[in-house]
């Protein structure tokens, strides 16, 4: 599900009763750039979301490359399925290695020569980000291809912080709100925490707290995903 980084802002506050703006620890500007990093470490912990997405590629006539769809600023996070509309077959993935090999010895016109409908496809990742592809055989007419494709997590702060949501299961949100409440009150001055009558050694406990919710998170999404038994408590 997706939850307003306002929402988790507010839960942030709330377990560090920073609720007075009159005498607030941290402002709105310094809990968001917190909430906004502990969201990258831990999401970087977890599988990656999946996206489907139908005619995200197309390989041109007589092409023997193509690009990963860059309209947007998501990454990719390397599990990645191409699907051929022409035919419904998965393309089979290689090594930049196996790919040179197949085209060794092949000027472009002869690879143009040898069209076909492409079978193979080996990515490289250029020095921006964006992921191109050599394909083999090059293609005889333009295809279209669906995209299934693992994303890495957002930043937060690439879009306005009053509206961006996080993509976060109920498990995760609190795990995240735990994580960062441990963070913001070691970062907290003696004299807040004494007016907040906290106690640094609750961070241990929150810390823990925010391990069992993503460890829970992590073995959801495996279980999800998964082709094994379901995870199962055993006494």
């Amino acid at each position: 599900m997706a939850v307003l980084l306002s929402t988790i802002r507010h839960r942030v506050n709330t377990k560090l009763r920073n609720t007075d703006d009159r005498r607030a620890t941290f402002d709105p500007v310094e809990l968001d750039q917190v909430i906004a990093e502990a969201y990258l470490v831990r999401q970087a912990s977890l599988p990656p979301p999946h996206v489907m997405t139908t005619s995200a590629i197309t390989i041109s006539a007589s092409a023997s490359t193509f690009t990963l769809p860059t309209t947007s600023s998501a990454e990719y996070g390397g599990d990645i399925q191409i699907r051929l509309q022409s035919n419904g077959r998965y393309l089979e993935r290689l090594t930049i290695e196996e790919m040179q090999a197949r085209r060794s010895g092949q000027t472009d016109a002869q690879l143009i020569a040898g069209a076909s409908i492409p079978d193979t496809y080996a990515f490289f990742e250029e020095n921006d980000q964006e992921v191109q592809a050599f394909c083999y055989p090059a293609a005889k007419v333009a295809e279209v291809c669906d995209l299934y494709a693992a994303i890495v997590a957002a930043d937060l702060r690439a879009t306005n912080l009053d509206t961006v949501s996080a993509a976060l299961s109920r498990y995760a949100v609190t795990g995240l709100v735990y994580d960062v409440s441990a963070e913001l009150l070691m970062m907290m001055p003696d004299e807040d925490i004494k007016l907040r009558r906290l106690d640094r050694a609750v961070a241990n406990v929150w810390r823990k707290q925010a391990a069992v919710m993503f460890y829970q998170e992590e073995a959801r999404r495996h279980s999800l995903e998964g082709v094994g038994r379901t995870l199962r408590n055993v006494p």
